[in-house]
C-alpha cells in the first residue's frame, strides 16, 4: 500500500462500503461479551476503524487498537482522530515472529479488512498464529481478504516490463496468496484451523466496484499501490498512466459507445469468521 495517508483517505470510499456490507451481512455470527478490547488488523488512516466499526461496537467497549506496518498511515491516523478516547493507533506488523507482551489475549475480537492478502506465502502462517495469540479463549476473528482482482494481474504483467522490472522485483509479496488458488477458501480454512481456529464461516464474496471518474480511478489506484513509494517521485505519472493502460486491457477502463467512460473492478473477498476455543487443552 501507498504511505500517503491524505491521499489513502480521501479514496477509501469504495472499501468503507464493502465492510459495512460484510459487517451488516455477518454481524449475527459475532458473539459479544462484557467489556471488550478490539482490534482492527491493517487499520491504515483510521478511518474504517473509528467511522465504521467503531459505531457498531458494543457501548461498553474498553478499547479498539488499529494496527498497521506503515509508521506514516499509524501517524495519519493519530491526528486525524486523536479527539476520539475509545480509539488508539500503533504501528505493528501483524506477521512478526512475536506480539507485544500486552496485547497477549487481550481481546475479544479482531478484525481485518483487505490487509491479509499483503501478507505473503512464506509469512502467512506467522500473521494466523499471532492474530490466535492475541484473541482471548472464546475470542473470534473476522477477516475479508482479497482473493482475486485484476489489479494483481496487472502488478504481474507490468513487472515484466523493461521500463518497470527493476521496481517489482518482489512482485510476488504483494500478490495475495489465495490469488491464483483453484480452491481459495480452503486455502484460508486450512491455515487457520492448523494454529487452532474453529471456523465459523468461511465464504467467497462477488463485489463490484463503479469509480466515478479516470482521475478519481488514478488517485485510487495510487493510493492503494505498493510500489508508487518506490518510484523516483518524476516517475510516478508515467507509471500511473502505463497502470490504466494495464487496466483497459483487463476491461477494467472501458469507453462506451455514447463515448463516456465506464470504470468498473470485479473482484472476490474471502470473508471469514473463526473462534479461538473457550476451552484450550
Amino acid at each position: 500500500m501507498n504511505n500517503d495517508g491524505e491521499l489513502y483517505s480521501s479514496h477509501d470510499h469504495e472499501q468503507k462500503v464493502d465492510v459495512n456490507y460484510f459487517l451488516s451481512t455477518y454481524w449475527n455470527l459475532l458473539k459479544w461479551k462484557n467489556n471488550e478490547n478490539v482490534l482492527d488488523v491493517g487499520a491504515a488512516t483510521g478511518d474504517v476503524t473509528t467511522e465504521i466499526l467503531l459505531p457498531r461496537l458494543p457501548t461498553d467497549l474498553k478499547k479498539i487498537v488499529g494496527v498497521d506496518i506503515e509508521e506514516d498511515l499509524v501517524s495519519f491516523a493519530k491526528r486525524k482522530f486523536k479527539h476520539v478516547s475509545k480509539a488508539d493507533f500503533v504501528v505493528l506488523d501483524i506477521a512478526s515472529r512475536t506480539v507485544p507482551e500486552e496485547f497477549y489475549e487481550h481481546f475479544g475480537h479482531i478484525f481485518s479488512f483487505n490487509c491479509l492478502n499483503w501478507v505473503p506465502k512464506e509469512r502467512h502462517e506467522q500473521a494466523m498464529r499471532n492474530i490466535y495469540d492475541m484473541l482471548q479463549p472464546g475470542g473470534q476473528l473476522f477477516a475479508a481478504i482479497v482473493s482475486n482482482i485484476a489489479i494483481y494481474d496487472i502488478y504481474e504483467n507490468m513487472a515484466r516490463e523493461n521500463k518497470w522490472q527493476r521496481f517489482f522485483t518482489t512482485v510476488e509479496n504483494y500478490v495475495s496468496i489465495y490469488h491464483h488458488s483453484a480452491d481459495p477458501a480452503r486455502k484460508l480454512v486450512d491455515f487457520l484451523k492448523k494454529v487452532g481456529f474453529v471456523i465459523d464461516a468461511c465464504k467467497i464474496e462477488d463485489r463490484t466496484r463503479t469509480f466515478p471518474t479516470l482521475l478519481y480511478y488514478k488517485n485510487w489506484a495510487k493510493s492503494v499501490n505498493p510500489f508508487v513509494k518506490y518510484l523516483p517521485e518524476d516517475q510516478v505519472y508515467d507509471y500511473i498512466e502505463d497502470f490504466c493502460r494495464e487496466s483497459r486491457k483487463h476491461e477494467i477502463y472501458t469507453i462506451e459507445d455514447d463515448g463516456k467512460e465506464s470504470i468498473r473492478l470485479n473482484y472476490q473477498i474471502l470473508v471469514a469468521c473463526a473462534s479461538k476455543p473457550e476451552n484450550i487443552s
